[in-house]
């Protein structure tokens, strides 16, 4: 088997490889990117907001079923209406903070889904962004109070339609 080190590989046979050790100790690594810090928000206030963690720290509403897929969370309806999922999050009063998520899907395209930010599971009276279809949303809001919650909800009227929804982040503009 042959060692070949480039400026910025090194393969063992065809191989790339990002470590080298001889015996137990390691004598090269490749050299890793720290990604670029954003200097103007705070740090994150959602909890798997990219549904890394499957549904975990999400809480359904309205009785909404809550499953991953595909790195997604799927919120569906299982009999009362408007199903949503939500988080609580401690928030500073008094400061801006930028909202985003990603409506990935839903089962029917005119169906509204909605973002929203108020001082109860489900309510909006801080934030209410309304569209149909799948799409990116980026706002802002100004904490009034604390707690605040997240809610993401899907106005639909048949039992077993559901929407996936991903990338949930709340932070502070600094």
């Amino acid at each position: 088997m042959s060692l070949l080190n480039t400026a910025d590989k090194v393969y063992i046979g065809s191989s790339v490889v990002d470590k080298v050790y001889l015996g137990s100790i390691l004598v090269w690594q490749a050299s890793v990117e720290e990604p670029p810090v954003d200097l103007t928000r705070g740090p994150e206030k959602v909890v798997n907001g990219d549904m890394s963690l499957g549904t975990a720290s999400w809480t359904d509403g309205n009785g909404a079923l809550l499953t991953a897929d595909n790195g997604t969370l799927r919120i569906t309806r299982q009999g009362i209406t408007n199903p949503f999922a939500h988080q609580m999050l401690s928030l500073t009063t008094g400061k801006t903070y930028e909202i985003k998520a990603t409506i990935v899907s839903q089962t029917l395209p005119a169906a509204q889904n909605i973002l929203r930010v108020g001082t109860a599971a489900g309510s909006g009276n801080y934030l209410d962004s309304r569209a149909a279809g799948a799409r990116s949303i980026v706002t802002t809001f100004v904490a009034q109070t604390s707690p605040l919650y997240v809610s993401v909800l899907y106005l639909t009227g048949s039992t077993g339609e559901y929407m996936n929804v991903d990338n949930v982040s709340v932070k502070e503009i600094l």
